[in-house]
């Protein structure tokens, strides 16, 4: 598996569930619950990148789209030269690459890295495993409840159209940051369920790790 998709792997198809947490009533996270409890589904162009404060940005920035249809299921395509797509249905993923007629099979929960927050049915449910810190009126930082998990916090701005995240930052413990860059969501419009469904090209071999 490259780092790339490694990365983009463990940032978003953790769905570990920890402690329950109290809400809060702020903007933010108003604007955030309001997003979560009416989403179906959604849809975006992304750009992901990361970098450290030692080394800067480290990689080339990817782009795709990212696909999202509740309960817990993602697309997430990388466009380029060496095109990946990621699915995940619950608490499995499914990491093809067609050039390489490959397709990997994980744990989803054992990865132990941070959902994305649009993931979840409600603030209410985000915060069993996170406590929220506004930090502003369209943005907020999440801090693991566990100590166990690889990643210090994740920080979200939110968009003021739909209160789904513009953008994401993970926060990791080794200085490192992960960064996706959301564009215009369409939300609601109906994906089908096919989209989410694990079928690939003909000839691509299943190894499970």
């Amino acid at each position: 598996m490259s780092p790339r998709v490694g990365r983009a792997l463990a940032v978003l198809v953790a769905l570990a569930t920890f402690a329950p947490g109290t809400a809060g009533a702020g903007e933010a996270r108003t604007r955030l619950d309001r997003a979560l409890r009416s989403l179906k589904d959604a849809k975006a162009p992304f750009t992901q990148t990361r970098s450290s404060s030692i080394l800067g940005t480290s990689m080339k920035p990817a782009k795709g789209t990212f696909e999202f249809k509740a309960p817990r299921h993602l697309r997430m395509a990388f466009s380029g030269a060496v095109a990946t797509t990621i699915l995940v249905r619950g608490d499995t993923a499914w990491i093809e690459q067609p050039q390489a007629k490959q397709v990997i099979r994980t744990s989803a929960r054992a990865s132990g890295a941070p959902p994305l927050p649009f993931l979840e049915e409600s603030v209410a449910v985000l915060e069993r495993g996170y406590e929220l810190e506004e930090t502003g009126a369209r943005s907020l930082t999440l801090v693991p409840r566990s100590k166990s998990v690889p990643f210090r916090a994740v920080d979200l701005v939110l968009d003021p159209r739909t209160g789904l995240p513009e953008r994401v930052v993970v926060r990791q413990k080794d200085d490192e940051e992960l960064r996706l860059e959301f564009g215009r969501w369409t939300v609601n419009s109906g994906l089908s369920a096919a989209r989410f469904a694990p079928t690939f090209a003909a000839g691509s071999k299943v190894v499970d790790l």
